[in-house]
């Protein structure tokens, strides 16, 4: 205890991060709710792991189509945000691939 100041000063403090505490918690539980609600709804994450290993091949390999596409859509992105900075344009926050070559063919 802290003698220079009053008890219920030094109450005030520890109820503020008493009640902080107590907030955490509920968002916590409501979160485990949630993920609880999510688990009936589709199932074991382990179940649904062992599932998607034992998809076909054929798509397997549409995924892997997909990945390299959008490895290459990033690639594309990256290379255009760095052009348009060269340039001086300012660049909006969300920005399609389309927008970009749009501000690259306005120059």
């Amino acid at each position: 205890m802290n003698k220079d100041l009053p008890y219920e000063q030094q109450m005030k403090v520890l109820l503020h991060y008493y009640d902080k505490v107590v907030e955490e918690n509920e968002a916590l539980r409501a979160r485990i709710k949630e993920l609880e609600e999510e688990k009936v709804k589709y199932g074991d994450p382990k179940e649904l792991h062992d599932q998607l290993k034992a998809l076909p091949p054929s798509v397997k390999q549409l995924r892997h189509v997909a990945d390299e596409r959008k490895a290459r859509l990033n690639w594309v992105e990256k290379e255009l945000t760095k052009h348009l900075r060269k340039k001086g344009v300012k660049i909006p926050p969300l920005m399609t691939v389309t927008q970009a070559v749009k501000m690259i063919i306005e120059e």
